[in-house]
């Protein structure tokens, strides 16, 4: 109409004003909707209405506010007494809001209806004047008439979810993925989890014509779901049980039966511990199987902090309650399957004596047909599985394989990849290898070499191929020549004839005084790398270690084939097999071996270092408002400020000092870093969703030894955990209230009140009234009209 119109400057399109009434919007006909502040699109746009609109609410503002006389309408309605019942506003019973559930047949009410049919309102002064309501107008293309959406509209606009302003005039259709979207990102994930991720891409399968027994057997049990409902995978180091996962869990989701996977790590925080196994496991399960979506998002909405609670309680709220609503009694049946790897790998054992039984229910319940498939190494499943009281499962154990068989499929791996090695060198080199090589008999002397383990033979690729190091026949001899120096034939003895080689070769032809300074290196960056609970980025542990990343490109690059350096100096530095961080923390790694201890006291030191320093952390670091909820806060944002070594050291140095077996004293770096950044700290642990374990940090710091009359030191680390315990509920959502109400409302006897008293925002002149001391009573908080108290 602008453009038809070009003397019509500013237009206006409106619409009924009931669309979206609730208990604070209690639009009625012939009120006055309009728009203000920032909320007036332009062409899509959230920039200012134009200062004639802004100009024109503003005096509508005022003149509601000056009340002016009734004079003229008065004389009006006795001159013109009919008017008013022709033209004036309905009567209010009239103007009735029924509720949603009410049907209208053939578009006409139930003339007997009972009241509570209707939406009780409050009586107006003033029945005559209309109320102006200010502020945001959603407009759409399509005329209302479900009261049912028109209610899920108003509850899509409410603060509990948040959405872009610019989708108002989309498809209601929008509004409901955009807002199960926006739950289900609440869901606590371990990223690279699952089968199919990018970090997970380049890892190998099973090549055609290996493992033909066992997947067999795996398959077989999978397509018969009167079988039983578990099968446990179990081998040694280096049996490639992580192989076969990943081509089962492969084959399981072309036809349609994988429901999730989840790869436990070890070395990476999200992958090595159950926090969040439910969350991925659910959160596959309804991208898998839409029905069980609505009660899933269900549960997030009746219970958003389930993510903090115990597993038993994710289980039941996040797998085991959405699946009774969504099948028990529907007539429906899920058939579907779950591959859980490398579950030895999750270092937390506790976890595991507790998913290990919740998987076993799982698996057995009558109103689906869900099969869960585990490998772990032997000793978990001899320690945690076999139970009288866990029941039955079907197990296959990896290194009871024949020796034939493992000879036959190392052979046929060995002989793919030293094929490829082969074709390209003769692409690239005009020294070419035979068309043969390696012959024969230097493939089965490798192949003796390699069994039991498969990382060797992975290993070995990796090594003849890196041309840095020579020609592949230069390095396939120095693998050959190489002599065990106990010739054994555990499986010790043959990680030890794995790595040895590679590492001794950082040392060959060195002096003494050379041969020192790379060993202390290597135990610096190496023996981080092993141990960091998760992985960092060459720029990342530079920063960490105060190491340039260029000299730590350098001395990796001989290794880059146990340690997977090529994908940049930016992505995270991984193992290739977690074997090799065992190697390296036994004493078969020799002059290379780790010392655990020394390593996580220097992490810990170096972690306190980096955040104790001028720039990582700092008031207000990511320029928030107070009232700045967590989930308002841009990733990208919390990324730039908080950068990935940062965010390491938050959240792991205090584990790392843990295993140090560290004793604390007076004035130590652990004093004189929360004596100045413990605010700084705990702002940075909310701004990454972490708040709640501030208050197991503070437990772990008073195990601690601590030596030399610690005092100060005790009395202040106990009183952070009283600080936690009681105020944590205001900054965990708002990160910024670590500053605000945490401190207002601490004690004024309490040592961190005053330590960061001057923390306190001056604007605040009136503080309130508190106690001198922390009491029994925790928290006190209000909802609605009741109030809730933490003791």
């Amino acid at each position: 109409m602008l453009h038809t119109f070009e003397n019509v400057r500013v237009g206006l399109m409106v619409g009924i004003g009931g669309g979206t009434p609730s208990s604070k919007n209690d639009l009625r006909l012939g009120d006055v909707v309009t728009v203000q502040d920032r909320e007036f699109h332009i062409r899509g746009h959230f920039d200012q209405p134009p200062v004639a609109i802004r100009t024109a609410v503003n005096a509508l503002k005022g003149e509601l506010m000056l009340q002016p006389g009734l004079l003229e309408q008065e004389v009006e309605g006795r001159l013109y007494p009919d008017i008013e019942g022709t033209f004036g506003r309905p009567g209010v019973h009239l103007d009735n809001l029924y509720r949603s559930k009410v049907v209208h047949v053939n578009g006409q009410p139930h003339p007997n209806l009972h009241p509570d049919s209707f939406v009780q309102r409050q009586s107006r002064s003033n029945p005559r004047r209309p109320a102006i309501h200010y502020g945001l107008v959603a407009s759409a293309n399509q005329l209302m008439k479900d009261a049912l959406i028109r209610d899920k509209l108003r509850i899509y606009l409410t603060k509990e979810f948040v959405i872009p302003r610019n989708h108002i005039g989309k498809d209601f259709s929008d509004f409901e993925t955009h807002i199960a979207n926006n739950a289900l990102a609440k869901l606590k994930v371990s990223q690279g989890a699952c089968f199919d991720t990018y970090d997970g891409q380049n890892e190998p399968e099973c090549l055609e014509n290996t493992r033909v027994d066992i997947l067999h057997r795996i398959n077989t049990w999978a397509g018969d779901f009167d079988d039983q409902r578990m099968f446990w995978l179990s081998g040694l180091a280096g049996t490639e049980k992580s192989t076969i996962s990943r081509t089962i869990a492969k084959r399981f989701d072309s036809l349609k039966l994988l429901g999730a996977s989840c790869f436990f790590k070890r070395g990476e925080s999200d992958r090595s511990n159950g926090s969040a196994f439910f969350g991925t496991i659910a959160r596959q399960l309804v991208t898998h199987r839409s029905e069980l979506k609505p009660y899933l998002l269900q549960a997030i909405k009746d219970q958003d902090d389930i993510f903090h609670k115990n597993l038993r309680e994710q289980f039941d709220k996040l797998i085991l309650v959405p699946l009774e609503n969504a099948y028990k009694g529907s007539g429906s049946v899920l058939s579907s399957i779950i591959v859980v790897d490398a579950l030895d790998e999750c270092d937390n054992k506790g976890d595991v004596k507790l998913l290990i039984p919740m998987l076993h229910e799982l698996a057995e319940i009558s109103f689906c047909r869900i099969k869960v498939f585990i490998t772990s190494r032997p000793d978990t499943a001899v320690h945690f599985a076999r139970r009288p009281n866990l029941g039955s499962y079907r197990e296959f154990i990896l290194h009871e394989v024949s020796k034939d068989i493992i000879d036959h499929d190392i052979g046929v791996f060995l002989d793919y990849e030293l094929s490829n090695i082969r074709e390209d060198w003769n692409a690239e080199h005009e020294a070419t290898l035979d068309a043969d090589w390696p012959g024969a008999e230097r493939l089965q002397t490798l192949i003796q070499k390699a069994t039991p383990p498969f990382i060797f033979a992975a290993t070995a690729c990796r090594f003849i191929q890196d041309s840095l190091l020579g020609s592949p026949e230069t390095q396939l001899m120095r693998i050959i020549e190489h002599q065990s120096a106990n010739g054994g034939t555990t499986i010790n003895d043959k990680l030890k004839e794995t790595y040895l080689p590679v590492l001794e070769g950082l040392l060959i032809k060195r002096r003494k005084s050379e041969q020192a300074v790379i060993l202390a290196r290597f135990s610096e960056i190496v023996g981080t790398i092993i141990l960091l609970e998760r992985p960092l980025s060459t720029q990342a542990l530079g920063a960490m270690l105060a190491v340039d990343p260029d000299v730590i490109t350098s001395f990796l690059a001989p290794l880059r084939f146990i340690i997977n350096t090529r994908r940049g100096m930016h992505q995270p530095l991984k193992l290739f097999h977690a074997s090799f961080r065992d190697f390296l923390l036994s004493a078969r790694a020799e002059v290379f071996r780790i010392d655990r201890v020394a390593c996580h006291r220097r992490l810990s030191l170096a972690s306190l270092k980096l955040l104790h320093s001028e720039e990582p952390l700092w008031e207000n670091c990511c320029d928030l408002t107070p009232g700045t909820e967590l989930g308002e806060i841009p990733t990208q944002l919390i990324n730039d400020r908080l950068p990935s070594q940062v965010q390491y050291a938050c959240l792991h140095w205090v584990g790392h000092l843990t295993q140090a077996q560290y004793a604390l004293r007076a004035d130590d770096h652990v004093h004189q870093f929360l004596q100045v950044h413990f605010l700084h700290w705990i702002e940075a642990l909310a701004i990454l969703g972490s708040a709640t374990k501030s208050i197991g940090f503070a437990n772990v710091l008073l195990s601690l030894k601590m030596t030399d009359d610690p005092g100060s030191l005790r009395d202040l680390i106990q009183d952070i955990k009283s600080f936690l315990t009681s105020q944590i509920l205001p900054f965990e959502a708002f990160p910024r209230q670590a500053y605000f109400s945490a401190l207002l409302f601490a004690p004024s006897g309490s040592v961190v009140r005053k330590t960061f008293k001057k923390w306190i925002p001056k604007f605040i002149t009136m503080q309130p009234a508190v106690g001198s001391n922390w009491t029994s009573q925790l928290h006190s908080f209000r909802i609605a009209e009741k109030t809730s108290t933490y003791l």
